[in-house]
């Protein structure tokens, strides 16, 4: 009789830990858990985000610090193989979106999938452990990027302006940064990431915007600005392309929050539509603004293109700007990658009880802090912004982007796919493999170098 109670307790313990993680991953259902009276568990219904709401939130999933280091890595490529690498890296991965959400439109229950669970059904383990650490890396190299971004902006603007007690400061740095992004530790529902995806998308834009402005005050000043820009459409550096296609996949990132938008929209089966419009923009300002930049400096385009500016009072507001942007990309980042490490068996059973109810709040937010922690380390210790990025987009963001989608879609539609569309499917993931792999050996090689 024990046993049997026994059973039926661990049963019910088995059944509801997913329920656990459901309450935890607070922006996935349409519903929030809370404790009532004798232990009642009752649902209250969660604000969802409106179409536009989710376009924003996207769209800043996309556009962050990431597109600064586009320029050097047109550099490297050369204008033209840039300009169709880059179209060519924007159409593969809006296919694999798609591919990726044809698939969770089979199911059910729609608000219910993730890509974790996605990855589970029709790969085994093995993919949903692979895209729960891809996922866990990708946005946490995210929030790594705008900290590397913010250091060197207060570098930049404390020497420019002569502030030498803080110039070269780093500890400053760590203590200014951790005040903004440690309060985000505290946020679950990503429902409230609204506002500030709205303000940092708005803050991108202009900076974006600065940039192109005074790249084109530097164009209009050169003598022969078309027979330069006929010589620079013509290269094509293949031999370097492995220093752009990371950088490429890491600003085509967006897999990684992509059902946590999903699973946050009143109207899910919009999502498809607000994905076609966040590429096209995409494409155009990923092709129109590294193009100029190159154009206007060259082959000693820096690092960080956005740190190129004059120290003029509207560009310094707008680096500024800039930098604050940066930040405000934690919540919505940071909280993806957390919602991953807390569903670990380990931690999940330790911090929620059967029925999703927060048990342990000392260990919960001791996670969260040790993978900030882990976050500013790298942070403050990298060497290289652009070959950061491309490392970490030559693996982890190749694997979701163009691997993963591929492999469930065959695998869902196995049967009934056209052939022409498996050749698509299978070429586009062989490519992103072949490319992927000589960015993360020429990265590592170069790095390893220093």
């Amino acid at each position: 009789m024990n046993q049997q109670n026994l059973s039926q307790d661990q049963l019910m313990r088995n059944a509801s830990s997913n329920r656990a993680l459901e309450v935890s991953r607070s922006s996935i259902s349409s519903y929030e858990y809370e404790e009532g009276e004798d232990d009642e568990i009752i649902k209250v219904k969660k604000a969802k985000s409106t179409e536009i709401q989710a376009t924003f939130n996207l769209f800043k999933s996309f556009i962050g610090t990431g597109i600064l280091a586009l320029p050097r890595s047109y550099s490297y490529a050369g204008l033209g193989l840039a300009l169709i690498a880059m179209i060519t890296c924007g159409l593969l991965s809006y296919h694999t979106m798609k591919l990726i959400i044809d698939a969770a439109d089979q199911k059910p229950r729609k608000e219910k999938v993730s890509l974790e669970s996605l990855a589970e059904e029709y790969l085994g383990n093995w993919g949903k452990y692979s895209i729960q650490f891809s996922i866990f890396v990708m946005q946490v190299s995210i929030c790594i990027g705008a900290l590397i971004f913010a250091n060197n902006f207060l570098d930049h603007t404390f020497c420019t302006f002569g502030v030498m007690d803080l110039c070269g400061n780093k500890l400053f740095n760590v203590i200014f940064c951790a005040i903004l992004v440690l309060p985000f530790t505290f946020i679950d529902n990503t429902h409230y990431f609204y506002i500030p995806s709205l303000v940092a998308s708005i803050f991108l834009m202009l900076g974006i915007g600065a940039q192109m402005d005074y790249n084109i005050e530097i164009l209009t000043t050169q003598e022969n600005f078309i027979g330069s820009f006929l010589e620079k459409i013509v290269e094509f550096e293949f031999g370097q392309i492995s220093l752009f296609f990371g950088v490429a996949s890491y600003a085509f990132e967006g897999i990684g929050v992509l059902f946590t938008i999903r699973q946050s929209m009143a109207k899910p089966q919009r999502l498809p539509t607000v994905i076609y419009w966040n590429f096209v923009i995409l494409v155009l300002i990923y092709t129109l603004f590294p193009s100029l930049s190159y154009m206007a400096f060259g082959k000693k385009v820096p690092e960080i293109i956005l740190l190129s500016l004059p120290p003029r009072p509207f560009y310094t507001l707008v680096q500024t700007l800039y930098a604050v942007a940066a930040i405000l990309s934690f919540p919505l980042q940071l909280s993806t990658g957390i919602k991953v490490v807390e569903q670990i068996p380990q931690f999940r059973d330790r911090i929620f009880d059967y029925r999703g109810m927060v048990i342990n709040g000392w260990l919960r937010y001791s996670v969260r802090f040790g993978i900030q922690f882990f976050i500013f380390f790298i942070a403050f210790t990298a060497r290289s912004f652009h070959l950061f990025l491309n490392l970490v987009g030559s693996c982890v963001f190749t694997y979701a982007t163009f691997v993963l989608p591929v492999l469930v879609y065959q695998k869902a539609f196995q049967g009934k796919i056209p052939l022409m569309k498996t050749i698509i499917n299978y070429g586009g993931m062989i490519l992103g493999i072949t490319l992927g792999t000589m960015g993360l050996i020429e990265s590592l090689t170069i790095m390893l170098s220093y």
